[in-house]
C-alpha cells in the first residue's frame, strides 16, 4: 500500500522524522525513547488494542495514564487505528471518569500501560485513512467552574494547527521543552505537537509538578523551553532550591499573567516571561507574545477573524473544536454562527489582546465593570500576601463580593490588609467579605476555582 496517500496524523510523524537516533521524549522516571522507536513501540501498541481489545475505526478509548514516555506512544497507536482518544486527567475521583464514560459510550479505559506488553509488528496496510472533518480526539474543558465539558476536535486540526502558528510558536529540533501542563490538557497536547512535528525532545512529569522537581529536570536534560502558567512559576519563584533561569525561554500560559509577577519571576528567576493566550475551545493558540516588554498577550495570529461583543471577544479560528459532547446548553452559548464566544472580555488595540477578565468574574460596581483579575492583583501587592482570589456570592438577595486570601506561612493578617486596601481602593471597590485560607480552591488542571463561596 501507498501510505504517502493515507491522511492519517500519526504516518505524518513517522515520515516527518529527521533525526532518529535522537530522544523525542524523557519523563521524569528517568525513562526515555528516541524517534527511531517510536514508530515501532507505536505499532506495537496499536496491534494489540486491535486485537485483544478489538479497536479499530470509530472506537472511543478513555486514556487516564500519568504523563509518561507510554502517553505519545498510546495516543498516536489510537490515531493509527482510527480511533478517537478521549482525554482525561489520571487524578480524576472515580465518579467523574465515570460520568465520563458513561457519557461519551467509551469501549474502553486505559489507565495503566505497564500492562500492555505487544511483540507483533502491525503492518500499514491496517493504517486508518482520516477524513478531515469527523470527530478525532475529545478533550476535556472546565475552566474556572470544576465541570468537565467535552470537547470534540477534528482530524484537521493536527495540519490547521501547524500551518497556524509553526513559525510563530517558534521551537525548533535544538529545543528541549519542558511542559508541565498535562497531556490530557489541550495545551499539554500541543506541546507534545509542537515537539513532534519540528523533531525536538520533549521531557514529560509524571505526577505532580513539584518546583524543586522542574529545577531538577531542567538542569539535568538542558531544557531550552519551560512551558508552565502563573500559579507554578510563582511557587518557583519561591522554592528554596531555585536557580537562575536566563538560558531558558519561559512561556506561560493557562490563566491571566499579572505585571506583579513578572517582576517576581525576573527578580528571582532572572528571566522574562513570553506569554500567551489561547481557549481550549480552539485548542490552544489565539495569540502569542514574541516581545515579554509589552504589557499584553501579544498579537492576534493571521487567519483568525475576531469581533468584540459587548467587550466579549468572539473568534473565527481554523483549529476550533466541532462541537461540547451532548451539551447543548453550552453549545448555544459558546458556538455561534461559526464564531466561538470565548467568554473573556479583553481590548485589542493594533491586532494586540489585552486580557481584562472573564465575562463571568466582572463586577459591576456604580455602573463601571471592575475586573476581578485587577481587585486580585491588588490584593496581592500587598505585604505576605501569596495569592488570592475575588469572585461574587449571588446566593444573597444582594450580590456581594468576596476575597479569599493566602498568605506566606499561612499567617492570619486580615487587619492588616484590610488597612493596606483602605488606602489604595475607593471603598465600594474593596471585597465585602476577605477570608484567610490555607490554599485557594482549583480544578484538576490548577486553574482557579471560582464561585465556590466564602464559607
Amino acid at each position: 500500500m501507498n501510505t504517502s496517500k493515507l491522511n492519517n496524523f500519526a504516518l505524518e510523524i513517522f515520515e516527518g522524522i529527521k533525526y532518529p537516533e535522537k530522544i523525542f521524549c524523557v519523563d521524569s522516571k528517568g525513562q526515555s525513547i528516541k524517534y527511531k522507536d517510536l514508530q515501532e513501540r507505536t505499532r506495537q501498541l496499536a496491534h494489540g488494542l486491535k486485537t485483544i481489545h478489538n479497536i479499530g475505526p470509530g472506537s472511543r478509548v478513555a486514556i487516564a495514564i500519568d504523563d509518561s514516555v507510554h502517553w505519545p506512544v498510546l495516543f498516536l497507536a489510537l490515531i493509527l487505528l482510527g480511533a478517537n482518544p478521549i482525554l482525561l486527567f489520571s487524578n480524576m475521583v472515580g465518579t467523574d471518569i465515570d460520568k465520563i464514560i458513561s457519557t461519551t459510550d467509551a469501549d474502553l479505559l486505559i489507565t495503566d500501560t505497564e500492562d500492555f506488553v505487544f511483540k507483533t509488528y502491525i503492518e500499514l496496510e491496517g493504517c486508518h485513512n482520516w477524513e478531515d472533518n469527523v470527530p478525532c480526539w475529545w478533550g476535556l474543558s472546565s475552566g474556572g467552574t470544576g465541570r468537565h465539558k467535552i470537547i470534540v476536535h477534528n482530524h484537521g486540526s493536527f495540519k490547521k494547527l501547524y500551518e497556524l502558528a509553526n513559525e510563530q510558536i517558534k521551537v525548533t529540533s535544538r529545543d528541549v521543552i519542558l511542559c508541565t501542563a498535562k497531556m490530557a490538557f489541550p495545551y499539554g497536547l500541543a506541546q507534545m505537537f509542537w515537539a513532534l512535528r519540528n523533531n525536538a525532545t520533549l521531557c514529560l512529569i509524571t505526577k505532580t509538578p513539584a518546583p524543586s522537581l522542574i529545577f531538577r529536570m531542567i538542569k539535568k536534560h538542558n531544557v531550552t523551553r519551560l512551558n508552565v502558567g502563573p500559579y507554578l512559576l510563582n511557587a518557583m519563584c519561591d522554592c528554596r532550591n531555585r536557580h537562575m533561569l536566563d538560558q531558558v525561554k519561559v512561556v506561560c500560559s493557562g490563566e491571566y499573567l499579572s505585571e506583579g509577577l513578572r517582576e517576581k519571576v525576573l527578580e528571582q528567576l532572572g528571566c522574562k516571561v513570553y506569554d500567551t493566550y489561547g481557549a481550549t475551545e480552539v485548542w490552544t493558540t489565539i495569540s502569542i507574545q514574541n516581545n515579554p516588554d509589552t504589557k499584553d498577550m501579544g498579537e492576534i495570529l493571521p487567519q483568525i477573524d475576531y469581533k468584540l461583543v459587548d467587550g466579549e471577544l468572539y473568534i473565527k479560528h481554523p483549529v476550533q473544536a466541532m462541537m461540547y459532547w451532548k451539551d447543548g446548553q453550552a453549545n448555544q452559548k459558546t458556538f455561534r454562527d461559526g464564531w466561538v464566544a470565548t467568554g473573556d472580555i479583553v481590548e485589542v488595540k493594533d491586532n494586540r489582546i489585552r486580557f481584562l477578565g472573564r465575562k463571568d468574574d466582572m463586577i459591576k460596581i456604580k455602573g463601571t465593570f471592575v475586573s476581578m483579575l485587577d481587585l486580585e492583583d491588588t490584593i496581592n501587592k500587598c505585604e505576605h500576601v501569596e495569592e488570592s482570589l475575588v469572585s461574587v456570592d449571588h446566593s444573597g438577595p444582594v450580590a456581594e463580593t468576596y476575597a479569599l486570601v493566602k498568605y506566606r506561612n499561612n499567617h492570619d493578617r486580615l487587619p492588616e490588609l484590610r488597612r493596606y486596601l483602605k488606602d489604595v481602593l475607593p471603598s465600594d471597590k474593596i471585597p465585602m467579605k476577605i477570608k484567610m485560607v490555607d490554599k485557594l480552591p482549583r480544578t484538576v488542571n490548577n486553574k482557579l476555582k471560582r464561585h465556590v463561596g466564602i464559607d
